[in-house]
């Protein structure tokens, strides 16, 4: 958490700074946080990840890690889950969870998103 990540902006990236003002990413963070919306599909499905399969489209349509991890980052992952339409509170926090673990290094969770 907190760490420099980049944006989406009109088409190109910028950096933005987390709320906690910090620039420097603990180590492994950084991998699942350039994750694109194919893995991030795939750690929807996997039932190692979320085991959300019936989200694994609208995973992959419209979230990276790096969006994933801005939402997380300023205390909006269920609003930005609940605008691609996953509602359910139990969903967002299974997602939560599983963010959590990534940022942990959980080796389960990071093979789920870049398994075939």
């Amino acid at each position: 958490r907190g760490c420099w990540s980049p944006g989406p902006v009109r088409g190109r990236l910028r950096l933005m700074a987390s709320p906690l003002g910090s620039t420097a990413c603990p180590a492994g963070q950084d991998s699942w946080r350039s994750w694109r919306g194919r893995e991030i599909g795939r750690l929807f499905a996997s039932p190692d990840g979320c085991g959300l399969p019936q989200f694994a489209l609208t995973a992959e349509r419209n979230f990276s890690g790096a969006s994933l991890g801005q939402l997380r980052d300023w205390n909006m992952l269920s609003k930005g889950l609940a605008r691609a339409n996953i509602s359910s509170l139990d969903h967002h926090q299974r997602i939560a969870s599983v963010l959590e673990r990534l940022d942990d290094g959980d080796p389960e969770v990071l093979a789920a998103g870049v398994e075939e």
